[in-house]
């Protein structure tokens, strides 16, 4: 499994105008668009819709340039200006400190805040240099998850806990140390972008090597799968077309079908009917094959900066 270690509103429809100047600039400068915040914002929507009719290319390519990595990051950095807002969650938090659980609406507005928080930690490591996660963002988006597990499974301690350890990486000195970590961004090369997704293909060979697996092991390479999307959903969002639109498609599938078996591992984890780290089970067809195609429409566009390492 490759490692990934730690380097040092919630409605569709963005008003850049409620950017900062320094922001609105920057996204001027990249060219990034309101209409492409909310295209990005509705792909991540559905980024586990499953279409079982559809295929990869038979032949995939990452011949991006550093200046697209810079503009797939801006475009997740002007999604959560607009998006998310530290008086917001705040607010948030308290009601779940005290209460433990949030209505409809503020539920939702959470769920959409997290998403944006996700999109930006897969950014800030697909697409920046080193590819690691920068570690207030992780804390942060690490954090929502927990918070956000434990509402949706009933868990009303777990809720308190984890609403309280949101509340502390919301105060002002937390709050910015987060976004001086962002400000340090530097986009990848091309080599290094392709190196960095042979160590995601090498992840999904390792795991598709195995026999039986683990609910931990089957959640490790889901994530591969999202940071998979998140690629694809920023470049078919800034350079749309049909070859991207398909593997969209078909990544989301792979998405949403790990997605929903997950989901019922957790519920067993949680009753006690499944060791979730320990016990094992054959990995159902229907996703294995759909991993190895991925892998194959991938592997030649490895080479030339990762040819040896592509060999299976």
């Amino acid at each position: 499994m490759a490692a990934h270690r730690l380097r040092s509103g919630s409605s569709i429809g963005i008003d850049m105008g409620r950017l900062p100047s320094e922001r609105q600039e920057a996204a001027d400068k990249y060219g990034i668009t309101a209409e492409q915040c909310d295209a990005l914002f509705a792909a991540i929507q559905v980024n586990d819709d499953v279409h079982l009719d559809t295929v990869p290319p038979e032949t995939m390519h990452l011949d991006y340039a550093p200046e697209q990595f810079e503009r797939s990051f801006m475009l997740a950095r002007r999604l959560w200006d607009v998006g998310v807002h530290r008086d917001a969650l705040i607010h948030l938090a308290a009601k779940l400190t005290l209460g433990g659980r949030l209505e409809q609406a503020d539920m939702k507005e959470f769920k959409d805040i997290r998403a944006r928080f996700k999109q930006l930690r897969f950014a800030s490591m697909i697409f920046d240099e080193t590819h690691h996660y920068s570690p207030a963002l992780h804390q942060f988006t690490k954090t929502m998850g927990h918070l956000q597990d434990a509402l949706k499974n009933g868990r009303r301690l777990g809720v308190a806990v984890r609403a309280v350890a949101l509340r502390v990486l919301l105060t002002h000195i937390a709050f910015r140390r987060m976004k001086r970590g962002l400000d340090r961004f530097r986009p990848s090369s091309q080599p290094d972008f392709r190196a960095y997704v042979n160590g995601e293909l090498d992840a999904i060979r390792a795991f598709l090597a195995k026999p039986e697996v683990t609910g931990k092991e089957f959640h490790e390479v889901r994530k591969v799968i999202s940071r998979m999307m998140a690629i694809y959903n920023s470049m078919n969002t800034l350079y749309p077309s049909a070859y991207h639109r398909q593997i969209t498609l078909f990544i989301s599938t792979i998405n949403g079908m790990m997605g929903g078996m997950h989901d019922g591992m957790i519920e067993r984890r949680l009753s006690g009917a499944q060791d979730y780290h320990a016990e094992t089970f054959p990995l159902p067809p229907e996703i294995g094959q759909r991993l190895w195609r991925l892998e194959r429409s991938l592997a030649d566009a490895c080479a030339p900066a990762c040819q040896a390492a592509c060999t299976v």
